[in-house]
């Protein structure tokens, strides 16, 4: 399964139209949100993430905190730092262990999700234009994570 930004959108939009009734009620959705569009990627070798312990709540901690920043690029800057974050903490564990060593479009991220508040904002967006632009910011990013996986070690012994 590949990254899809259709079902990030979806969820998104999901958590939009819920009207949360506080910033860590909307950022818990959008931490979902996230954290399951990530799932559906995987690796060069074909291994899912597993998120590293506490990574989900710290994931919505700071989408929180971004969500009080009280401007759009405070807000911004901190949803793109809790996303690019969540990323680096990213294990494959396959046929060998994979760790995140780049993500490529941490800073193309705050750009993107600042220019999608201010389209929502000045085009009056519809929920699902809204989501869909957030999802499109998020996605982009997503695919300039780098995973490398280590290389296979060497076990000699005898046949069993």
């Amino acid at each position: 399964m590949a990254l899809n930004a259709s079902t990030l959108k979806s969820a998104l939009q999901s958590s939009l139209e819920s009207y949360p009734s506080s910033a860590a009620a909307s950022a818990q959705g959008w931490a979902n949100a996230i954290a399951a569009h990530v799932a559906t990627g995987q690796s060069p070798q074909g291994v899912t993430s597993t998120p590293a312990p506490g990574s989900a709540s710290a994931l919505a901690s700071s989408i929180a905190s971004a969500f009080q920043a009280g401007s759009a690029a405070g807000a911004a800057s901190g949803l793109s730092g809790a996303v690019v974050a969540y990323y680096q903490g990213l294990l494959f564990i396959g046929t060998t262990l994979g760790t995140v060593t780049a993500v490529g479009g941490a800073s193309a991220l705050t750009s993107a999700i600042s220019a999608a508040f201010s389209d929502n904002v000045s085009s009056r967006a519809t929920m699902s234009e809204a989501a869909g632009r957030f999802a499109d910011a998020i996605q982009a990013c997503a695919q300039t994570v780098i995973v490398t996986h280590a290389p296979p070690v060497a076990v000699t012994g005898p046949l069993i």
